[in-house]
C-alpha cells in the first residue's frame, strides 16, 4: 500500500471504530489537516486515540497525539515569513499554503505592515503576536474570509496596469508561497 491508501486505510479504521461515516469531504479535510505527518505518525496517533478518545478524534486531537503542537507548527509557519518578505517584499502578493498563516498576517495588519516592520518589532513583538493569534485561529477555527492571499502594495493600488507598465512586466497576481507538496486550502464556511 502506498502513502495516500495507507492514510485512507488508517482514517477508515478510525472512522470504523468511533461508528463514525467517513464521506469523501471528511477524508480529504483530515488529509489536508494532517499532511504534515508522515503515514506512521498518522498510525501511531490514531492507534492512541483509538485507546483513549470517546469521540472521533478532531485533526487537533490526533496532531497532539503525534506530538505535534499548535505552537510548533506556528513557529514553522513564523520561519517561512523573513525570506518571504526578503523574496518578494511588501509590492507582491502572497499566498501561503496554510491559510491559517494567511488568516495570522492579515489579522495583525496585512502584508504590507509586516513588510514594514523594522528588525527588532519583528523579531519580539510580531513573533509573540503570530504564534498568540496562529493559536487562538486554530481554536477557535479560520475565518474563510481571512484565508485567502495577501495583497502586496502593487495589488492594493487602483492603478495596478499603469504600475506593470512602468515596471515593463505583467506580474501575476500573487505569489505562492508552499510548504510542502499538500496544497491545504481555507475551511470551508
Amino acid at each position: 500500500m502506498n502513502g495516500p491508501d495507507r492514510f485512507l486505510g488508517v482514517l477508515a479504521v478510525l472512522a470504523e471504530t468511533f461508528e463514525k461515516k467517513l464521506t469523501v469531504t471528511l477524508a480529504e479535510a483530515y488529509k489536508v489537516a494532517l499532511a504534515e505527518l508522515t503515514v506512521e505518525q498518522f498510525q501511531r496517533a490514531a492507534t492512541l486515540c483509538m485507546r483513549s478518545c470517546r469521540h472521533f478524534p478532531k485533526p487537533a486531537e490526533l496532531l497532539e497525539a503525534a506530538g505535534v503542537s499548535v505552537s510548533d507548527r506556528a513557529e514553522r509557519q513564523f520561519e517561512l515569513i523573513s525570506p518571504a518578505m526578503a523574496r518578494f517584499g511588501a509590492y507582491r502578493s502572497v499566498e501561503f499554503s496554510d491559510p491559517r498563516t494567511n488568516a495570522t498576517i492579515r489579522s495583525l495588519g496585512g502584508w504590507q505592515r509586516v513588510c514594514g516592520l523594522d528588525v527588532n518589532q519583528y523579531e519580539t513583538w510580531f513573533r509573540k503576536e503570530f504564534v498568540a493569534v496562529y493559536r487562538s485561529l486554530d481554536r477557535t477555527g479560520t475565518p474563510p474570509a481571512l484565508c485567502g492571499p495577501l495583497a502586496g502594495i502593487i495589488e492594493s493600488t487602483p492603478r495596478r496596469q499603469s504600475q506593470e507598465q512602468r515596471i515593463g512586466a505583467v506580474l501575476p497576481r500573487q505569489l505562492r508561497i508552499a510548504t510542502d507538496k499538500t496544497e491545504p486550502t481555507c475551511p470551508p464556511s
